[in-house]
C-alpha cells in the first residue's frame, strides 16, 4: 500500500482486466488507516475516486482516533473476530461488537462481523444491527473449484 507505484499498479490492474471497480474492496488494516494521517486521506481518496470501496479491517483491535476514523473516505468496519466470539462471553469485551456496530451506523458505514462459527453469534449480531458477517459458519476457505461448485448448488437452491 505504501509503495511509490501502488496507485499506478492498481489502474494498470483495472485497465488489465477490465474489473468494474465497483466489484472491488481494498481492505486495510486499522493499525494502517491510522498511520501518517496525510498520506492515508490522500490515498484513500484516490482508490475510492477509482470506484473502489474500502473496508477497514480489524477494527476495535488499535488505536483509532475517532475525529481520523471520520474523515477517512471508508465504507466499511469489519469487526475484529475476538470480539464476535466475546460475545459468547460474560466479559466487558463481549459489549465490543456492540459498541462498534453503533459507531458504524452512526457513521453510515456498512458493518461486517469476522469469525462467526455459531448461529447465535449470527443471530445477536443481526439484532445488534450488524450488516454482514463472514465465518466457518457460512464455509470454510475453498479453493477457486469448490468456490465454483458452493455458489452453483446456492444458485440452483
Amino acid at each position: 500500500f505504501r509503495h511509490p507505484d501502488f496507485l499506478n499498479k492498481l489502474i494498470a490492474v483495472l485497465v488489465e482486466t477490465v474489473i468494474n471497480p465497483k466489484c472491488l474492496e481494498l481492505e486495510i488494516t486499522e493499525s494502517v488507516a491510522m498511520e501518517d494521517p496525510g498520506f492515508m486521506l490522500e490515498t484513500l481518496h484516490r482508490v475510492r475516486g477509482l470506484g473502489i470501496s474500502i473496508a477497514i479491517d480489524d477494527f476495535g483491535t488499535g488505536y483509532s482516533s475517532l475525529s481520523h476514523l471520520r474523515q477517512l473516505p471508508i465504507d466499511r468496519l469489519k469487526i475484529d473476530r475476538a470480539f464476535v466470539s466475546e460475545r459468547n462471553e460474560d466479559v466487558s469485551g463481549g459489549h465490543i461488537a456492540s459498541m462498534v456496530i453503533e459507531l458504524g451506523q452512526n457513521l453510515k458505514l456498512t458493518v461486517i462481523a469476522e469469525g462467526v462459527e455459531e448461529e447465535f453469534q449470527a443471530q445477536t449480531l443481526m439484532r445488534l444491527g450488524c450488516h454482514e458477517a463472514q465465518g466457518f459458519l457460512y464455509a470454510k476457505p475453498l479453493t477457486s473449484a469448490q468456490l465454483t461448485e458452493w455458489l452453483e448448488k446456492r444458485i440452483a437452491i
